[in-house]
């Protein structure tokens, strides 16, 4: 069932993990599964978005492939103005 977050971002079920973002102030507070339509709403049709993270309180998306979590951008940071900002490393 998907949920509402309080900034507004339709999520499935939070996982476990914490935040990959060195810089996040609260790196253990909630993950969100992102819908994938949230980021194709948003302009990100690549592959990697079917199966995305987002974290609830600095935004940062990323995705894990076994103990491996690749940085893609922020969604709805608080920071940053609304949508997605890609990184590019």
């Amino acid at each position: 069932m998907l949920t509402m977050a309080p900034d507004g971002v339709i999520a499935l079920p939070k996982t476990q993990l914490s935040c990959p973002a060195s810089l996040c102030k609260k790196p253990d507070s909630p993950q969100e599964e992102l819908a994938p339509s949230l980021l194709a709403s948003a302009g990100v049709t690549a592959a990697w978005a079917q199966k995305s993270q987002r974290c609830s309180y600095c935004g940062l998306v990323y995705t894990s492939d076994g103990d491996a979590r690749t940085i893609r951008g922020y969604f709805n940071n608080p920071v940053f103005p609304e949508g997605w900002r890609p990184i590019y490393v």
